[in-house]
């Protein structure tokens, strides 16, 4: 009677350590081959493990599971196990006990190993120990919850797969499909990458990490960063939940669903739908390995229809246990499959609630800058002519509609326009339009910005109020005093005339005459602006041509000799 009250079997425990001991005694194994190959430099190499640790034990935490569960999935041992005096409670307590202990023992044996050679780093070990040990509850309270979703290993080994990669899945699908659609807008894949737990513990870092780099790592300097903590903390919680999850379904599981692929109903539809979408996604990968294929294309279409069929019929074959799976009925389900990633895209297409349409109105704006592949400019602008030639340049980008790759490199401007509203929020579009575009033209006076251009206000030039400069022209520098600050002057002249925009529609690198503007601040730090002159730009051409520069054959030539680029 007492052991149908208990929360933990002793019995049930060691019966987990011995009869699935080479699980664990090969992790530890494995660790202790780490530590010796690390021990030259074992303090960074420790620190600087925590996102490789996280793939390890993604793997691992899947096969923990499956040996801990794996006799919920043959009817016959099922039906012995639950014939026996036993709490269900007490059962899947006593497995997670199991769980943890097969993977504390080998770690934590390997952090004390580690901590003893470490000397004054010894925390180091204790904290790795700490994240592997979070990082581990996320994978195994995913592991184990797929456990009880499924009756056979196969399904529990899908569930897991899906459940740390869907958010991939949706990235594929939301770059390829539904990027093209949003015109001007990229979709970030950033939060995708966020849900992905291996990809995001891969990538996060939680140790900051200076020297040591040979074998004397005391010289090391190590600290913790916050945010790959706060990170794993969250993915531990949710493992801690799943967990919890599992038991509330293994409280309510019937005996008889042992071999069957999902053993919780609702899940059916889901796991169908995930998985037919996973198999389009990979299916289609495949293929555009080997070459260029265009989602948008007969080709890409095909492929991917061809995927999402494969992974439909086979899904319901793992479910049913059977192939005969071809019925004229189940066209429904892929139908609606397709028909819901149908319905997605001609809405992003259609965009009915004006994210793609959008242009803010003008008493919205705050300032706005405009970026292009030739001479960037990130500079924002306040003012009302800039504002008033970026809105007209938007609308007419919407107006075309129409993909870079649309136009000639040579006849199209390709641009990305970046809005700050007043409300502290940020608009950015990226567009492509043909150069000829009178709202391309309007840019030109603008975006020749003294302070944009120059990196210092007129003002700033007058009063001779700059860090110390030397101008660089073609293989000449100027670098006496007075002639940079004759330069300067000349530069902020043609800007107030809108003659020094630096966008590529204008900056044409084989009409123009570049220069580089080094700027050395009081912290002995170098600066760059690079600055090309058209031949309109005369208060330049002007002051180089009074500095000694003159006109050979056409062409603009230095005191040296050397020939410029400028006519």
């Amino acid at each position: 009677m007492k052991s149908r009250t208990s929360f933990f079997s002793p019995t049930v425990f060691r019966k987990d350590l011995t009869r699935f001991a080479p699980v664990w005694v090969l992790y530890g194994v494995g660790l202790l081959l780490a530590l010796l190959v690390i021990r030259g430099r074992l303090a960074v190499s420790l620190a600087e493990s925590m996102g490789v640790m996280a793939a390890v034990e993604l793997c691992y935490a899947l096969v923990v599971g499956q040996v801990l569960f794996g006799d919920l999935f043959q009817s016959w041992m099922c039906n012995a196990l639950h014939a026996m005096p036993l709490r269900r409670d007490c059962w899947f307590l006593t497995h997670m006990v199991a769980g943890l202990f097969f993977f504390l023992v080998p770690t934590g044996s390997m952090a004390a190993l580690a901590a003893v050679q470490m000397g004054k780093h010894a925390w180091v070990a204790g904290m790795w120990l700490l994240g592997c040990l979070l990082e581990y509850l996320c994978f195994f309270g995913i592991s184990v919850f797929s456990a009880l979703s499924s009756g056979n290993r196969v399904g529990m080994a899908l569930i897991y797969a899906l459940i740390n990669f869907v958010s991939l899945i949706a990235q594929w699908l939301s770059v390829y499909l539904l990027d093209p659609l949003f015109y001007g807008l990229s979709v970030p894949i950033g939060p995708f990458r966020r849900f992905c737990p291996v990809w995001s513990l891969i990538d996060r870092g939680f140790f900051k990490t200076a020297g040591g780099y040979y074998s004397d790592f005391q010289d090391a300097k190590i600290g913790l960063v916050s945010e790959g903590w706060i990170y794993v903390g969250v993915y531990a919680a949710v493992g801690l939940a799943l967990i919890g999850l599992a038991l509330y379904l293994y409280r309510r599981r019937k005996l008889e669903c042992a071999g069957d692929l999902i053993v919780v109903k609702a899940l059916v539809p889901v796991f169908l739908t995930v998985y037919t979408l996973s198999a389009g996604v990979l299916f289609t990968t495949f293929f555009m390995i080997f070459g260029t294929v265009e989602i948008y294309s007969v080709l890409g279409m095909t492929l991917l229809a061809v995927g999402l069929a494969v992974g439909y019929y086979t899904g319901r074959m793992l479910l049913r246990r059977t192939v005969k799976v071809f019925q004229p009925k189940s066209l429904l389900g892929l139908a609606g499959i397709a028909a819901g990633l149908a319905v997605i895209m001609v809405a992003v297409y259609l965009d009915p609630m004006r994210v793609t349409y959008r242009v803010p109105e003008r008493e919205e704006i705050q300032a706005v800058s405009i970026g292009d592949y030739s001479l960037t400019s990130e500079d924002f602008l306040s003012e009302e002519d800039a504002i008033s030639a970026a809105l007209k340049l938007h609308r007419s980008a919407l107006e075309y509609r129409a993909p870079e790759r649309a136009y000639p490199l040579a006849e199209r401007y390709s641009f990305t326009l970046t809005y700050r509203l007043k409300d502290g929020s940020i608009l950015s579009r990226s567009y492509a339009v043909p150069v000829s575009d009178p709202a391309v033209k309007g840019l030109k006076k603008p975006w020749s910005d003294c302070q944009v251009v120059l990196g210092m206000s007129k003002e700033e030039i007058d009063a001779g109020s700059y860090p110390a400069l030397r101008i660089y022209i073609n293989g000449t520098y100027i670098e006496d005093p007075q002639q940079v600050h004759e330069v300067l002057e000349a530069l902020a002249q043609d800007c107030q005339e809108g003659n020094l925009c630096q966008l590529g529609f204008v900056a044409r690198w084989d009409s123009s005459l570049y220069m580089e503007i080094e700027e050395q601040d009081y912290n002995q730090t170098y600066f760059y602006h690079h600055i090309a002159a058209s031949p309109d730009a005369q208060h330049i051409i002007g002051c180089l041509i009074a500095n000694g520069w003159r006109y050979e054959d056409g062409r603009l030539v230095t005191p040296e000799g050397q020939e410029a680029y400028g006519k």
